[in-house]
């Protein structure tokens, strides 16, 4: 891609997009997004586009090191497995949550994850204990981009929202002909919702949404005065959550919009130069 040597492969992938870095030798690295690979993505056109992405970009073997969303089920990893194995000299699959344990080389703490999708989850001795949340999009994921999205259609449906909100959500979604229900099976689309949408004139929704996340996940159910909050979602709210956080005198607070710097770091040691990042268009 550089016309440098590659040295290896990291990846970590959430609900909405996949972040790419390409490590050299001499520790320079390129950054870059493509799709999510996230297994409700999962089907012959995506492998398709997947595999043409990897003949493109990667031309030697070299090791892979990849943190996803929906990777704590074996099935999962052994779909991806297949995938990469044919482009790679070894592919090691985590999930998301252990990269981030990883990249920070927690011990014990708390971690929420508030982007596409939500959860909670306690570390003891470097490993999860215990999981609040994480439930999926249809069943929970408060906190949530997709469920900011949510709370906007359930109030537009009872006719709450006011004429300016609903000239902006107009301008976004076809509310006339594409009903609420339709709407909410669309989950990107839904859950971008939470990024092209007004966030001054939508904010009593992120409020709503972060206040719902916090009675779900961390009241009543986890006892902590420090939390690591990773997700673009929190990240854009951490103002907001912050507030809400020292409310319940929780105030030593770590926002991360992006694990995949950190991850390599980790890995393999600061970064020296590097270019990016660069676009592709898968």
């Amino acid at each position: 891609m550089t016309g440098k040597k590659l040295a290896c492969v990291i990846a970590d992938s959430g609900g909405t997009k996949t972040s790419w870095a390409f490590v050299y030798l001499d520790n320079s690295r390129v950054f870059f997004d493509t799709k999510s690979y996230h297994p409700v993505n999962f089907c012959e056109a995506f492998f398709g586009d997947s595999k043409q992405f990897l003949e493109s970009y990667i031309t030697t073997k070299v090791p892979l090191y990849f943190f996803g969303a929906g990777m704590g089920k074996l099935g999962n990893r052994q779909v991806l497995h297949g995938l990469f194995r044919t482009h790679f000299s070894s592919v090691a699959i985590f999930t998301d949550i252990q990269g981030v344990v990883h990249a920070l080389d927690m011990k014990s703490g708390v971690i929420a994850v508030m982007g596409t999708g939500s959860v909670l989850v306690e570390v003891h001795r470097g490993s999860i204990r215990r999981q609040v949340g994480g439930r999926g999009h249809l069943l929970g994921d408060e906190g949530s981009a997709y469920y900011f999205g949510k709370l906007v259609l359930a109030a537009y449906s009872a006719q709450q929202l006011t004429e300016k909100q609903v000239e902006d959500l107009a301008s976004t979604v076809d509310i006339q002909t594409v009903s609420r229900k339709e709407q909410l099976t669309k989950k990107y689309e839904t859950a971008n919702l939470a990024k092209v949408l007004d966030s001054e004139l939508f904010e009593p929704f992120h409020r709503r949404n972060i206040q719902l996340f916090l009675a779900t996940h961390i009241d009543g159910q986890m006892d902590t005065d420090e939390l690591v909050i990773v997700g673009s979602y929190a990240y854009f709210n951490r103002v907001a959550i912050a507030e809400e956080l020292r409310i319940r005198r929780i105030e030593n607070v770590q926002f991360i919009n992006n694990p995949i710097e950190l991850i390599c770091e980790r890995l393999v040691g600061p970064r020296v130069t590097g270019a990016g990042p660069v676009g592709f268009g898968w």
